[in-house]
């Protein structure tokens, strides 16, 4: 993961980088070959969105790797909430997930899963920073290996 972590954080800078430095970077760095128009794409893409672990096949929640973090900005308890909330902030890249945690289901809506702390942690200040609106207060940094009983204790209930 440390690689994939790695061109993550080439991207984002790439992305950072104004339209006529990307060009020159591009040129002198092959690994990167970002394309001129693809870069200036990114140039709007949020950093906690460049910054968030992408699998490469469509993968339910629970089978991804333990030590990825989860990045929460919201918890409920009523999944008519979380469903509006989701609705509501439709135009932000966001997931949500169900917890059988105490036994009260809970629905833990996110801005993505991080390959670490530090990663999870500038994807929240980058998410503040574009949404102002939000409360940092309800903002947590959660190991998914942690979530993942609870995840899956969910699931168990809602198959019964």
């Amino acid at each position: 993961m440390k690689l994939h972590s790695q061109k993550i954080r080439l991207a984002v800078l790439i992305a950072l980088l104004p339209m006529s430095i990307v060009g020159i970077v591009a040129q002198e760095n092959e690994t990167a070959q970002p394309q001129t128009a693809s870069a200036g794409s990114r140039l709007g893409t949020p950093i906690y969105e460049l910054l968030a672990f992408r699998p490469e096949e469509t993968t339910h929640i629970s089978e991804l790797d333990d030590e990825l973090i989860v990045a929460q900005i919201a918890v409920f308890k009523d999944e008519n909430q979380a469903r509006l909330f989701l609705k509501n902030h439709s135009t932000i890249y966001i997931s949500g997930v169900r917890l059988e945690q105490d036994e009260e289901t809970k629905y833990v809506v996110y801005i993505g899963l991080y390959e670490d702390d530090d990663s999870a942690r500038w994807a929240h200040e980058s998410f503040a920073e574009r949404n102002p609106r939000f409360l940092t207060s309800n903002f947590k940094r959660v190991r998914l290996g942690d979530l993942k009983p609870h995840i899956l204790r969910a699931q168990n209930t809602e198959s019964q």
